[in-house]
Order: C-alpha cells, then sequence, then structure tokens
C-alpha cells in the first residue's frame, strides 16, 4: 500500500536531472563511500517515486545524493521522507546551537550516536550556508581581559584531552569528553549564565567541541564529527571568533580529506577557510592553505606549489601560544606537506617531508607518530624500497596494538594491501609471516570500516 506518488521527490529527481536509472547508480555509489552494500536498481526506485516507503539506509542515501546534486541541503520533508521508516539526522547549520549540542552530548554518554553514524560521512553537510558567506560580527571583547574561572577551565580540559589523544588515540576518550561537554559546557548556553556579550566564554566552548568533533573522528564515529564541527562553527561566528570559525572549516576540510572527498563542496570550504583565516594568527593560516594547496594538487601542480609556499611562510612567522586554535606545528604542516606532494606524483618528496615530521614529533605524540610510519611504509612499498618498508611497518606495529584510533585502523588496512600486493619480495614475505599484521583486531574504540 502507498499513499500515492511522491511528488515531491519526482520534483527533486527532475530538477537533479536524474531518471530512476541515474538515481540508483548514484545512491549505489553513495552507498559505496560509505561502506555499505546494497543493490536498488531502475525499478527499485521507481517504486519509491510511485508512493513506496524507502526503508533504512535509503532515505539518508536519498537525500545526501540529491543535496550534491542540487548543491544545497535537501530536507527529509521536502523529499517527502518525514514518515519513512528511518531515523534521519539534521544536517542543517542552522539549527540552534545550545539544543544541538544537548543532543549530540546525551547521544554520545548514553551509546546512542552510533544509530546517526550508520548513515556515513554527508559531503552535502559541506555546503556553505548563506550566513558563513559574510564575515563574523565584530568582537565586542577584548582579548586581553582575563579569563573567568569558566573558560580557564574549558582550556585545561581541551589540554588534557588533547595530550591524551596524542598519546593514545581518541576512540576512549570521546564519550568522557562529551561527559563533561553535558555536565559542564551546556549548562553554560542555558540563559543565564552566558551573555550575548560574552564572547571568551563562547570561543572557548568552540573549541572545546572541536576537540569532540577530533575525537569522534578518531573513533570512526563521521556523521556525529560532522554535527559538532557544524556546531562548533556557528557558535564561533556568533562570537566574532573569526580564528574559531576559520580552524572548524579547516577540520571540516582535513576530515573530507582523511576520507578521500574532493568535491567542489569541499573546495569551496577550503577556499572560505582561508578567506576567514586572514583575520586570524599566522598559524590559523598557514593550516588553511596548506589543505587548499593539497585540493589545488589535484589539477593545478603551479597553484598547489604557490599556495604551499604561502603557507610555509607563514609557518615561519607564527609564535608560539597556547591558543588550541591559534597553534599548527611544524609535524602537521610537514604531513599535510606529504599529502600535497603525494597528490602531485612526488613519492620521493612525500617521503622527506612524513620523515621530517617525525622528526619534529614529540614523545607525547605517539598515535601521530605511528600513523605517519605507517603512511613512510606504504609510500616506499611503492617506491620499491622494501626494506626501509618493513623498517617502517614495524615501528607502526610495535605501536598499533595500543591505540584506540579508527585513523589508525584505516592506515593498517591500507597498508596491508600494499605490503600483499608486493608479497613476492622476499624481505616482504619474510615479514608477512613473521608479523601477520592483517590478522590482528582492530584495537578498542577504533571502529574500522571501509570509508
Amino acid at each position: 500500500m502507498t499513499d500515492g506518488p511522491n511528488e515531491r521527490l519526482q520534483t527533486l529527481f527532475q530538477a537533479a536531472g536524474w531518471d530512476c536509472a541515474r538515481g540508483s547508480r548514484v545512491l549505489r555509489a553513495v552507498a559505496v563511500e560509505q561502506g555499505l552494500r546494497v543493490s536498488y536498481d531502475r525499478k527499485t526506485v521507481q517504486r519509491w517515486l510511485r508512493g513506496a516507503k524507502p526503508r533504512p539506509p535509503a532515505p539518508a542515501l536519498l537525500l545526501e545524493g540529491l543535496s550534491r546534486a542540487l548543491g544545497r541541503l535537501v530536507t527529509a520533508h521536502e523529499a517527502g521522507l518525514t514518515h519513512a521508516p528511518s531515523t534521519l539526522v539534521d544536517l542543517s547549520w542552522d539549527a540552534a546551537p545550545s539544543h544541538r549540542i544537548a543532543r549530540l552530548a546525551y547521544a554520545e554518554v548514553s551509546h546512542a550516536s552510533t544509530a546517526s553514524d550508520a548513515q556515513g560521512f554527508s559531503v552535502a553537510a559541506l555546503l556553505l550556508p548563506d550566513w558563513l558567506r559574510a564575515e563574523p560580527p565584530a568582537r565586542s571583547a577584548s582579548r586581553a581581559l582575563p579569563w573567568t574561572e569558566d573558560v580557564s577551565e574549558i582550556y585545561d580540559m581541551i589540554s588534557m584531552f588533547d595530550t591524551a589523544a596524542g598519546v593514545h588515540g581518541g576512540g576512549h576518550l570521546r564519550i568522557p569528553a562529551a561527559g563533561y561537554l553535558m555536565d559542564h559546557v551546556v549548562p553554560l548556553f542555558r540563559p543565564p549564565a552566558i551573555e550575548p556579550g560574552d564572547p571568551e566564554l563562547r570561543a572557548a566552548a568552540a573549541r572545546f567541541i572541536l576537540l569532540l568533533a577530533d575525537l569522534c573522528v578518531d573513533s570512526g564515529l563521521d556523521r556525529s564529527a560532522q554535527q559538532y564541527q557544524q556546531v562548533a562553527v556557528r557558535i564561533g561566528f556568533g562570537a566574532g571568533d573569526a580564528a574559531t570559525v576559520a580552524a572548524g572549516l579547516s577540520s571540516m576540510v582535513a576530515h573530507a580529506q582523511e576520507l578521500g572527498h574532493h568535491e567542489p563542496a569541499v573546495v569551496a570550504l577550503a577556499e572560505r577557510a582561508v578567506v576567514l583565516a586572514g583575520q586570524a594568527p599566522p598559524a590559523v593560516r598557514s593550516c588553511a592553505l596548506a589543505q587548499l594547496a593539497f585540493l589545488e594538487a589535484q589539477g593545478d601542480r603551479r597553484a598547489a606549489l604557490a599556495t604551499l609556499t604561502r603557507a610555509e611562510r607563514l609557518h615561519r612567522e607564527a609564535v608560539a601560544t597556547p591558543d588550541p586554535v591559534a597553534t599548527y606545528s611544524l609535524a602537521a604542516l610537514q604531513c599535510q606537506r606529504a599529502s600535497t606532494f603525494v597528490a602531485l606524483g612526488d613519492t620521493a618528496g612525500a617521503v622527506r617531508a612524513l620523515a621530517a615530521s617525525l622528526r619534529a614529533r614529540g614523545p607525547d605524540e605517539r598515535c601521530a607518530t605511528a600513523i605517519a610510519h605507517a603512511r613512510i611504509a606504504e609510500l616506499c612499498a611503492s617506491l620499491g624500497r622494501f626494506e626501509q618498508s618493513v623498517e617502517h611497518s614495524r615501528a607502526f606495529l610495535s605501536v598499533y596494538p595500543t591505540l584506540h584510533s579508527a585513523r589508525a585502523a584505516r592506515r593498517l588496512d591500507s597498508l596491508c594491501r600494499q605490503l600483499h600486493a608486493r608479497e613476492t619480495e622476499p624481505v616482504v614475505r619474510a615479514f608477512l609471516s613473521q608479523e601477520r599484521p592483517c590478522g590482528r583486531p582492530a584495537p578498542r574504540g577504533a571502529v574500522n570500516r571501509a570509508i
């Protein structure tokens, strides 16, 4: 039984220039990106257009595909999917931040966040809203004013969680961080706890939320991470804090890049981050430019190298600061340089950049150090430097079992594919027979999915 044709969905298909066959192909492609296996065909889509209710994960895939095709966020109501048997996550930038972070934090601590993350990463969520194309309002308070006790506490917690994540990965820290957000940060947004003219407190809260977003990324919870990122940007924008907004956009770009997304929506986000970073300290501008260089490297070598040079120059101008947003380490810059060199086809240059990142890492950056070793191992294997590849593989595997990191788990998968593709090489074959790295389970807290 149906309620008649879904005219709203039909209208959207026409606007996107889709017929049933094209729609089914797009949905299958989006599903593959999200690690899902579906078998939708032309007849399946035809039934939905005639009024049949699509079952999960089809509603979320439909909204994602249509949003990408139309260049704007398509809602369940607009697509006539409000009665579909699925819980659809609202990825609109315009939701009230106070209500949204309360709901997100509660879902984390009640272990309900995985339901929304079954919908996977959304490129549509990166589409810029109109208000973000404007300049943030002028900041009304001076940074010279002393921080309140609440602000100082939030920054202390950022430092604590960030240090722990650097050592062990973020997978086991997400729920404690969400608990702190729910118990200590969310109440600050309930009147009269926070005044509209208190930008420092809002900026501190936005920066803690960005940290929590990164912990979600390292837990493999991509959809939750995106929601936190949107909230942080919205709060930072309302506080007139261009640095936090630029850092938030940069974190969204970095997240997309990690998962292999280079779509126009990602490029537009990176370009907007560069513009807003113009009002921020040099480290923030350097980070935004380094990410843009990687995206430019997909098709414009000269532009990418010029942008990367600007990022390096700004990094040299940066000064040490306790501000977590205004910090961009040399090791992080070198890792981004490596990604750009890979995109440009300069594998040897990427190896050198990653080696430089290792030299710049401190002892409390075990997770990032391990991942850099894995990246070097993969690149060396592709260059035929098998002894170096095995050496760096051993360095990665010596740390991997202690990490709670989806990033590290994805890197293990990629490294295993590289090594098994070259197992006819004696040194690689001997290593695989001794270590059996692909037989190791993902560590607790690291969601190991094909993305």
